[in-house]
């Protein structure tokens, strides 16, 4: 079996593949596809490797600017990880973070990234609770 992260779709080996398909074992695609049934959201690791991961729950009420966030997350010692997993991202996430200036605490591409570092629903809450209080 493979996985592409680039389509997040699995393929048989006698697919046409995109280029950025890895091998994974039948196990890991078994556990996978189980995590997936249970609700778990499944996004590609720094190796291109499929992973599960909780999927965020956050209230969108809370907004903070681009200033605040990045200042919340050096407070927090998350933010030379946050920004590499940006920098060997998509280009919609590199794109995102260099161009908005405001994020609500529903944001896709922050949840997307936090989850990648095994932050969970509260970690983020946490740090937009910490943003909001950060003059800009």
């Amino acid at each position: 079996m493979k996985y592409s992260a680039s389509t997040g779709g699995f393929y048989l080996p006698t697919q046409n593949c995109p280029p950025d398909s890895v091998d994974i074992s039948d196990a890991l695609y078994r556990s996978i596809l189980s995590a997936r049934a249970s609700g778990k959201q499944v996004v590609a690791d720094t190796g291109g490797m499929p992973t599960a991961i909780d999927r965020p729950i956050i209230t969108p009420v809370v907004s903070a600017t681009a200033y605040q966030i990045r200042q919340a997350l050096t407070q927090k010692g998350w933010r030379d990880e946050f920004e590499a997993i940006i920098a060997a991202g998509p280009q919609d996430i590199r794109d995102a973070w260099e161009c908005e200036s405001n994020y609500l605490g529903n944001n896709e591409k922050i949840a997307y990234v936090a989850g990648l570092m095994n932050k969970t629903s509260g970690d983020i809450a946490d740090l937009f609770a910490l943003a909001v209080t950060l003059k800009p």
